[in-house]
């Protein structure tokens, strides 16, 4: 769910953004 942050746009956005610098910064 985190490594697509994209897939949910503005959402996952604020969350993805802490956890997508993990994966994919």
């Amino acid at each position: 769910m985190s490594a697509s942050p994209h897939c949910k746009g503005r959402r996952g956005v604020a969350q993805s953004v802490t956890a997508g610098t993990r994966i994919h910064p």
